[in-house]
């Protein structure tokens, strides 16, 4: 995921340095410093957040992140004919509340590139960064999901792209057959992010937020341990960190920091309205 932008601080070149002026020049950069510095980590926080993404909430579903589609009008790499498949990623984190479920079967990286992949160094990446907490069995699995996730939604996009159609018009278009855009990225990798979600098997699907809870949620023991935040000393929320167990929003409100009891099971102090701990 993408680096935030550098944000300049400097005069125009006519101005006067006095201190009226440097103080007019700064500012309109306070509420934005003031948003960063309140945010969970800055280290840590998603460009996708900082352009506007929300923060996923799973629900009850075990498992919920993004299938991320590039339009094939970005930049460099993401510059191409076609638009293809990017990856899925389990929103862990800062990102969303989905919990971070180990394969249960392998955690070998893949040795051949998939079907819908052409370049094995990256998926390589894409599996040691993102699968590896998706519940699949092995990378096979995952990969497998992912090509055969990703073909239906391309499939629209496609004539789009040869139509000269924008990225908001690609994503429109998703939203009209029946897929559930949750982000428009319009930075220079020009992607879009559908909403999918997982249940402990580890079989992904897309769907709407709003459905995680019907079509993912848990059914049984996690497949493989989770390497996920372990909950924090003293029964308070922390950015990061998982609280003390929870099971309704009631039973963290005797907790420091914690706001809510999210879809992992946990108490956490990341408010759905801003994205960040509050």
């Amino acid at each position: 995921r993408g680096q935030p932008k550098q944000i300049s601080t400097s005069l125009p070149a006519n101005a006067h340095h006095s201190p009226n002026t440097m103080i007019l020049a700064i500012l309109p950069l306070l509420p934005l410093a003031i948003a960063l510095e309140a945010s969970p980590s800055n280290a840590s926080t998603s460009a996708a957040q900082l352009q506007g993404a929300a923060y996923m909430d799973c629900g009850t579903a075990p498992l919920c992140g993004v299938l991320v589609l590039e339009s094939g009008y970005g930049s460099g790499k993401y510059h191409h004919g076609e638009p293809c498949v990017h990856g899925l990623w389990p929103e862990t984190g800062s990102y969303g509340s989905s919990q971070c479920i180990s394969p249960s079967s392998s955690t070998a990286d893949p040795t051949s590139p998939a079907q819908c992949y052409d370049d094995i160094s990256f998926e390589v990446h894409e599996w040691e960064k993102h699968g590896q907490c998706a519940g699949v069995a092995d990378a096979n699995d995952f990969f497998s999901q992912v090509c055969s996730l990703s073909k239906a939604p391309l499939a629209v996009m496609q004539p789009l792209h040869d139509e000269g159609k924008t990225l908001q018009e690609m994503a429109d278009g998703l939203k009209s057959a029946g897929y559930p855009v949750f982000y428009v990225d319009t930075s220079a990798d020009s992607q879009i992010y559908l909403s999918v979600c997982a249940s402990n098997d580890g079989r992904w699907v897309i769907a709407a937020t709003s459905e995680f809870s019907a079509k993912c949620a848990g059914t049984g023991p996690a497949p493989g341990p989770s390497p996920g935040p372990s909950p924090s000393p003293g029964g308070q929320c922390v950015p990061d960190t998982h609280g003390p167990a929870c099971s309704q929003d009631s039973d963290c409100g005797d907790y420091d920091g914690c706001v809510r009891c999210a879809g992992s099971g946990y108490c956490t102090c990341v408010d759905l309205s801003t994205g960040r701990c509050a």
